[in-house]
């Protein structure tokens, strides 16, 4: 592989993602004086406060493209205060890991400045079931069509988990939980575009389906209070005492067994109405990113919801020909009478240039061109610009940290530059650090990690934990689980905030290494110690590795 090495050192030009603004004011609940934070990752529809009205709404869904920070379609967000999620078919929320490719709900509060800070990362699959049908460039999952991408011309593309290396091994009767953007409008046909897919193993995440699309039909209420919606070529019989509406976006959650493949039917234990979907009141913002369909000259709709376009109140670049098919962010309030998403911003995406990650260097190898950083896998090729200057090394090496910016490709990030720099500490920047577990202590939630320095030096770390860290299966905050860690002398990998002195690591992830080097990923084969870890553990979750329900809006 031949890469161009550049001495500019720490002087190249900054990654600029696009700021967000809502015609001049920053997006978002510190600056717009709306408390309470996104309602859209909490479920269970419209806020009301018990009074039936409609409740106002700020809510950003978008795609992750990178780590340096969380990058959400190139647009960096401060998320060192932030808790990331996922909600379960019972209604409780686990922690969670944001990857590359995920689609997320965002949930912004203020601090006492009236700053707006991001207090909540919401992981939103869009589809999670098994493969029923398959063609050159779609999958068929309860019903819905999912198309794949590998050409950034054409949109999002597709990024894989670690269980395949190319679209093509994605197969008939795999269980997958599938990330994407809807397409299409009202009176269109639907589906969706796939953003990332990563296979379902475990039978706790197999014992379950989730669907999240709008309403097309809504039937009547059965005599046994149960109503049947129809979603793409699913009909879908709701819990009963629920109710939908066309047009309404719904999170579907149900028991695998519940799905019936030949008829397409699927009986639904719980939903959740988006409310950016419903009657959100007067003055809600909403953000989108998708492709635009049904572009009438002016009004379109972009990933399931419709948006009213007009010239003299909607920020539109001239260099930007609304169009179906283009991919777009956009940003709109809700009209003055409720009924409507009126557009105050519209901008292009691109799939070039806009993925970012910031951390440590690990997994390099010359070899193949590949690296991680922020365990998101990382391809170099001979356009790659290398930028080393800023450290004493001449060559990129495990440990150093490092800025990639790059496109989003199906393996990973394709670096169109890698850029070394010092290593922050004592702030809310994420650094790695690897190695054995010698010695814990549970009740202080905290860890000893043995790091091997390039030089050969041992350093012993202090891992801290809280409840907003995240622990990856089968790794668990249990004294079983760390006992057997201690004693089968496995390598973990933990990614954190690092003091000042570098003695002392807050953790935000903590994974296993598998025997390779690499971390494991949730659908890897893991090494042997990893099944004795899984064994080792509670099979509960922990009161450590589960987060509060949402709370409603103050």
């Amino acid at each position: 592989m031949n890469t161009t090495l550049s001495a500019q050192g720490d002087h190249a030009p900054d990654f600029r993602p696009t700021r967000r603004h809502w015609l001049g004011t920053t997006f978002g609940l510190g600056l717009l004086g709306l408390g309470g934070g996104l309602l859209g990752g909490c479920g269970g529809g419209v806020g009301s406060n018990g009074t039936g009205s409609p409740a106002i709404l700020s809510q950003g869904v978008g795609t992750v493209s990178g780590f340096g920070s969380v990058v959400v379609d190139g647009v960096r967000r401060d998320d060192s205060a932030a808790s990331v999620g996922r909600t379960r078919a019972d209604g409780g929320r686990d922690s969670a890991e944001a990857r590359l490719g995920q689609r997320v709900v965002l949930t912004y509060g203020s601090d006492a400045s009236g700053a707006e800070v991001l207090e909540q990362v919401e992981v939103r699959p869009s589809l999670a079931g098994i493969v029923t049908e398959r063609t050159l460039d779609t999958l068929g999952v309860l019903g819905q069509t999912v198309r794949l991408n590998a050409d950034p011309a054409l949109g999002p593309v597709t990024v894989l988990g670690e269980d395949w290396t190319s679209l093509s091994a994605i197969a008939l009767g795999q269980d997958v939980e599938v990330h994407a953007i809807m397409l299409g409008a009202p009176g269109q046909a639907r589906h969706l575009l796939a953003t990332r897919i990563d296979r379902r193993t475990s039978a706790a995440e197999t014992a379950s389906v989730r669907l999240v699309a709008p309403v097309a039909e809504a039937g009547a209420v059965a005599a046994d209070g149960r109503q049947t919606v129809r979603i793409g070529a699913l009909s879908v019989r709701l819990p009963a005492g629920e109710r939908a509406e066309p047009g309404q976006l719904l999170t579907v959650h149900a028991a695998a067994t519940d799905f019936d493949v030949i008829d397409l039917t699927l009986q639904a234990v719980r939903i959740e109405v988006d409310p950016g979907s419903t009657a959100a009141a007067a003055g809600s913002r909403l953000e989108r990113t998708g492709l635009i369909a049904g572009w009438s000259g002016t009004t379109f709709t972009v990933d399931g919801t419709l948006f009213t376009v007009d010239a003299a109140t909607a920020r539109v670049p001239d260099t930007l020909a609304l169009a179906d098919g283009r991919w777009v962010r956009v940003m709109a309030q809700r009209s003055s009478d409720g009924q409507r998403w009126q557009a105050t911003s519209v901008a292009a995406l691109s799939g070039s240039g806009n993925a970012l990650l910031l951390g440590t260097l690990s997994d390099w190898a010359a070899a193949t061109g590949s690296l991680r950083v922020r365990d998101t896998r990382v391809v170099l090729n001979a356009s790659t610009v290398l930028e080393l200057g800023a450290t004493a090394s001449a060559a990129l090496t495990e440990g150093l940290y490092v800025e990639v910016t790059g496109s989003i490709g199906v393996r990973g990030i394709v670096a169109e530059r890698v850029r070394s720099l010092s290593e922050p500490a004592g702030t809310s920047a994420q650094i790695t650090r690897q190695g054995p577990v010698t010695a814990f202590d549970l009740a202080a939630g905290a860890l000893v990690l043995q790091q091997t320095q390039g030089d050969g030096r041992v350093r012993a770390i202090t891992v801290v934990w809280d409840a907003r860290t995240h622990w990856r299966d089968p790794l668990q905050p249990a004294a079983a689980v760390l006992a057997a860690l201690v004693a089968a002398g496995s390598a973990i990998e933990v990614e954190g905030a690092l003091s000042a002195d570098g003695s002392r690591l807050q953790a935000r992830q903590v994974r296993l290494r598998s025997s390779s080097g690499a971390a494991s990923s949730p659908g890897d084969e893991r090494a042997g110690s990893a099944s004795r870890l899984a064994q080792a553990g509670p099979s509960s979750r922990s009161s450590s590795d589960t987060l509060q329900r949402c709370q409603s809006a103050s």
